[in-house]
């Protein structure tokens, strides 16, 4: 007599074969086992799971997330299987648009104890910053008060979400615009959930809010002259004096701004006053001037935060030129690049598997050296060279910059975030060829733009790579930049001259002239929010954009392949381009990306994001 199965036996022994089936993508028979474990057992979650997996794969997105939800319903399993259940909805809704779902999935999931450490919670941030609402959703605003207690996510990009989400709030309800608002924009903002965290601790970088900020500014200040000022008032007076100060002084200010500004200095200087006077027309100027020691370390180059000892900046070696990039240089040693202080979102990854997802078929050879090596030229202030380490930490990576002020803020970060396999070569990137290290990848993104003679450059960096190793590179796009030559032309309209030293006089005209002339790409730029980000966005003294064509003809100059383009709006497109592609298929999907590039110039953001390597011999 054979032995008896109970119905919930049966069901898993079916699934099990059922994921067998569709792992070797044989996906009719794995669709008939898993219909059998659920007509044992309608309440088997790895079926329900699976068979949801299987239908996503299939392109039916309506019926996986019903399959979904439907594992999700049966609320008999642990955390761990929670956080597995809701990253999968999350994940398909969010392929198939219905964000409003993918959010749901990840406010059940931050209710559990577990979320924040876990990989959901990455997934969480990473949908946050791409999702496009149109509203307010307070829903947001809950999710992220977990988030700030995962330790791999950046907590200036969790606030950018929050301050995102309060800048729909403030343009649904209020016209910026309208002075006769600006109490009850006062009002909403006092009453703002977790308002004084976010406005204390982190930059201000969405222009909903920043106008906001600005005209509560101009209505305090007024207030005060007119001696109709209320001390209650002192509490967003100094969350805007922070602001002002994180931007580097960088809001502009109207004339009646000006003259009244004019008269509180004035009066500090040549009345008899006490010290409660003093007191409160400092907390006012404080909302327009940054601090003379904090506009003095902007400077970094000049007036230092810190010591410029060699052997406190963890530089490793620093490579000689008879003809040092003076431009580049000193424009970062006046602006270093990026602004940044948190730690930087990241999720420990194996460098092989990224690589492997580069190529056709995840193959063409690419196996792990015996120690890799990461490079990232042109780290700046090393946010980017953080990131990999963190991201890598079975790689040792190096950091190279140009800027020796922006190196040492760099390992200032490094020290602070104990990062162990990161250090430091200063010099030009087209000097390399005495470090004497080999490369299996090489970030240069956001840099070839700026130097005299890119390709000099990109030969450098390829000759460095490992015989299995990839070039990663970042340009600016020509399309993509032509709002910052419109601005120029209408500030030259309005005899405003286009450099830094009238930077609060161009950002007042691009805010004004955004929505008329197309200018959201800048002002929604989180480099337009601070005064050395700005100065790198639009006055860099030496650029150059490129377009599609031009990247074709630097791999036929160059003799190599190409891999990419990735964008956020594109990801896994099917005209991603892979390493080992065929001339034909390389052909057509470059004239793909063109022609669409011209209808939508935003596409790529600002820059193309692409990859490189050498041909290989047959």
């Amino acid at each position: 007599m054979g032995m008896a199965y109970s119905s919930s036996e049966s069901s898993e022994a079916l699934r099990k074969k059922a994921d067998i089936f569709l792992q070797d993508a044989n996906f009719d028979e794995a669709l008939s086992c898993y219909k059998a474990s659920l007509a044992h057992d309608p309440q088997n979650i790895k079926a329900l799971h699976n068979f949801a997996k299987l239908h996503e794969k299939n392109g039916s997105i309506t019926k996986a997330i019903s399959l979904y939800r439907a594992a999700i319903d049966e609320h008999c399993f642990d955390d761990e299987t929670a956080m597995f259940l809701y990253k999968s909805l999350a994940d398909c809704a969010e392929a198939s648009g219905k964000s409003n779902l993918a959010i749901w999935a990840y406010s059940k999931a931050s209710k559990s104890e577990k979320f924040p450490f876990h990989e959901i919670a990455f997934a969480c941030l990473e949908s946050l910053r791409k999702v496009k609402l149109n509203d307010y959703d307070e829903e947001i605003t809950d999710l992220l008060g977990p988030l700030l207690l995962a330790d791999n996510l950046d907590r200036q990009i969790i606030a950018d979400i929050y301050f995102d989400n309060l800048g729909r709030k403030i343009k649904k309800n209020f016209n910026i615009a309208n002075p006769f608002k600006t109490s009850n924009i006062s009002n909403q903002l006092v009453e703002e959930k977790s308002i004084d965290f976010f406005l204390s601790g982190f930059a201000v970088r969405n222009i909903q809010v920043e106008m906001a900020l600005r005209k509560m500014r101009k209505a305090y200040l007024t207030a005060y002259s007119e001696q109709i000022f209320s001390a209650a008032d002192n509490r967003l007076i100094n969350l805007i004096a922070q602001q002002q100060s994180r931007s580097g002084a960088i809001w502009g200010l109207e004339e009646i701004e000006e003259s009244l500004l004019s008269e509180l200095r004035s009066a500090l200087e040549t009345k008899v006053i006490d010290d409660s006077f003093v007191k409160t027309t400092c907390s006012i100027l404080a909302m327009y001037e940054a601090p003379i020691s904090k506009i003095q370390n902007r400077k970094w180059g000049k007036t230092c935060p810190w010591p410029s000892y060699w052997d406190n900046s963890g530089i490793i070696f620093k490579l000689e030129s008879a003809n040092p990039d003076h431009v580049c240089a000193s424009f970062y040693t006046e602006n270093p690049y990026p602004q940044w202080s948190e730690k930087p979102t990241y999720s420990v990854a194996d460098l092989d598997e990224d690589l492997k997802s580069l190529v056709i078929n995840n193959q063409g050879g690419i196996a792990g050296e015996t120690t890799d090596y990461i490079l990232i030229a042109g780290c700046g202030t090393g946010q980017q060279a953080i990131r990999a380490a963190l991201t890598y930490p079975k790689c040792r990576v190096v950091g190279l910059d140009i800027s020796l002020a922006s190196i040492e803020f760099a390992n200032i970060k490094k020290v602070e975030f104990r990062i162990t396999n990161l250090s430091f070569i200063l010099g030009d990137l087209s000097k390399i060829q005495n470090i004497g290290l080999n490369f299996r990848l090489i970030e240069c993104v956001g840099v070839l733009h700026h130097m005299k003679d890119e390709f000099l450059a990109l030969r450098s960096l390829l000759s460095h790579l490992t015989p299995q190793g990839v070039l990663k590179v970042g340009l600016y796009s020509s399309l993509a930049r032509r709002p910052i030559r419109r601005l120029a032309q209408i500030c030259m309209e309005k005899q405003i001259k286009f450099n830094s030293e009238s930077i609060e006089s161009v950002r007042t005209v691009a805010i004004d002239n955004s929505e008329i002339f197309g200018l959201e790409s800048i002002t929604s730029s989180h480099d337009f929010f601070d005064r050395h980000s700005c100065n790198d966005l639009l006055f860099h003294p030496r650029e150059r954009g490129y377009c599609i064509s031009e990247i074709k003809e630097i791999c036929a100059e160059l003799d190599c392949e190409f891999a990419g383009f990735q964008t956020s709006t594109f990801a896994g497109d099917e005209h991603f381009i892979k390493f080992d592609s065929t001339a034909e298929n390389l052909e057509i999907n470059f004239d793909w990306w063109s022609r669409t590039e011209e209808e939508i110039p935003s596409m790529f953001g600002n820059m193309y994001i692409f990859w490189l390597r050498p041909k290989r011999s047959s």
